[in-house]
């Protein structure tokens, strides 16, 4: 295949011309940078009153359109290479250009048949099947849905995926990105999902959010089909232990994963409301692309909970020190009454709606209940298989006219400073850093001894740089 139909160059520049676009920014995966200067310099050629900008080492994830950067080149459309989350932009018009990945679609129908009828001989080929695919292989879907009909199945709904200018800022899809109508009066609940493509984070999100279908893929690389239910169930117990732990977890760190999908600002203002109401202590951080060596760094934080697309937010937290948990997953932890029944929910947009009406519903119980509020009360843990007290964190509480000689820390948590008049006032830190600092952090900082170290005259120290001191002479080597 040619760089001009892998790259898709035909119709790159007629939505170019079309939007009459000045400033474009490339965006290619890591897997595609090698191809990236014959692309932009093709592209010039072509179109040589327009800018192009190569946009590498994404902030993010390679599956987001990475609008901060776009936005560094003042770029008015990113033109989006390789594997797309598909998630909505709200700042820059996007074109997504998928490639053409190898599909045999004649055998993906006869391993699709010869699977589903030895899973379940009764239904056979008059299951009802949504069929969904990975972003690369999108171009073959009238050719799936043609070889699916052609060996029998007679009940097969397709999905559509729009890769335009307009495809992010699309209002509504039905499942990441891909466009589907069910006929009159059937339920997706009624409908096996069929994905084609390999392993992927798209994969596993798509079982994950539709847990009560029954699942089955084709990789189109090893050409096998398989049934992906059961590993759902195995997913889903992982995951119901990272929200046992968040449940335990009395500092909570908000990790921003994504500048650009639409409703992550919301969301996060929202999350740390509801940590605030459930007496709990929310940090926001922002590190880029989270890694255990960044994470690790936030010792008094016991559990993250990770603001990304749905591609990006689901993380496998074995090697990092702390459970990192989704949206979702941390309101299932918080939510007074709210239980795992298995649904599963990565939608930006729907959490932030959702999630800030149970904030307010928690803050105003706590001002109902008062003093007798239950969670002050210990809960059973599941992870320790004990009871579990609950440490309330607010604001810093200052008293004035502390009895204290000299600036410094007195008991755990508190700290007196003396004020210019000479006032003594009494800061409690009711801080979870500053609790992590004072009981469990052995460096503290430079001891303050204030009138215990004797006054010694300034002595001249050495001059020069590192190389040769002055007073060392110039000595050869």
């Amino acid at each position: 295949m040619s760089l001009e139909e892998a790259f898709e160059i035909e119709r790159t520049l007629a939505a170019i011309q079309q939007g009459s676009y000045k400033k474009v920014a490339l965006q290619f995966p890591d897997e595609l940078l090698p191809q990236s200067t014959s692309v932009a310099l093709l592209l010039k050629a072509l179109a040589p009153d327009v800018s192009f900008f190569v946009l590498a080492d994404t902030t993010y994830g390679p599956c987001c359109v990475d609008e901060v950067a776009a936005e560094h080149v003042l770029a008015d459309l990113v033109v989006h290479y390789g594997r797309a989350c598909l998630g909505r932009v709200s700042r820059v018009a996007c074109l997504y250009v998928f490639g053409h990945a190898p599909l045999d679609a004649t055998h993906c129908a006869t391993a699709l048949t010869s699977l589903m009828r030895t899973i379940d001989p009764d239904q056979g080929t008059n299951a009802h099947i949504l069929l969904l695919f990975d972003t690369p292989y999108q171009w073959a879907s009238e050719n799936v849905y043609s070889a699916l009909k052609e060996a029998g199945f007679s009940n097969v709904v397709p999905s559509h995926i729009n890769a335009g200018v307009d495809a992010g800022n699309l209002e509504k899809t039905s499942s990441y990105g891909r466009k589907y109508t069910l006929p009159d009066g059937k339920l997706l609940s009624e409908y096996a999902i069929v994905f084609i493509g390999g392993e992927s984070l798209t994969l596993t999100n798509i079982i994950m959010t539709h847990s009560g279908n029954q699942s089955y893929s084709y990789d189109p690389v090893s050409k096998v089909a398989r049934e992906e239910s059961s590993a759902v169930n195995k997913m889903l117990r992982r995951r119901y232990v990272m929200v046992q732990k968040a449940k335990d977890a009395d500092v909570i760190g908000i990790v921003v994963g994504t500048l650009g999908v639409v409703s992550y600002l919301p969301l996060i203002e929202h999350l740390k409301k509801l940590i605030t109401a459930c007496g709990k202590k929310p940090y926001l951080i922002a590190v880029g692309k989270p890694s255990p060596a960044k994470l690790g760094n936030f010792l008094e934080i016991q559990a993250f909970v990770l603001v990304a697309c749905p591609e990006n937010t689901l993380v496998d937290s074995k090697e990092f020190m702390q459970p990192i948990v989704t949206p979702f997953e941390l309101e299932i932890a918080l939510v007074r009454g709210k239980e795992w029944t298995g649904q599963y929910e990565t939608d930006l947009t729907k959490l932030a709606e959702r999630i800030g009406l149970e904030a307010d519903e928690e803050i105003q119980r706590k001002l109902d209940m008062g003093s007798e509020d239950e969670d002050d009360e210990p809960h059973f843990s599941l992870m320790t298989g004990g009871y579990k007290s609950r440490k309330q964190y607010g604001d810093a509480e200052e008293t004035q006219d502390a009895e204290a000689g000299v600036d410094g820390e007195t008991s755990e948590g508190a700290v007196l400073l003396r004020k210019p008049a000479g006032a003594v006032s009494k800061f409690v830190m009711n801080s979870a850093a500053g609790d992590f600092l004072n009981s469990k952090r052995t460096f503290k900082g430079l001891e303050v001894k204030l009138g215990e170290t004797a006054v010694e005259t300034a002595n001249e120290g050495r001059a020069g740089v590192a190389s040769g001191y002055s007073e060392e002479g110039n000595s050869a080597n």
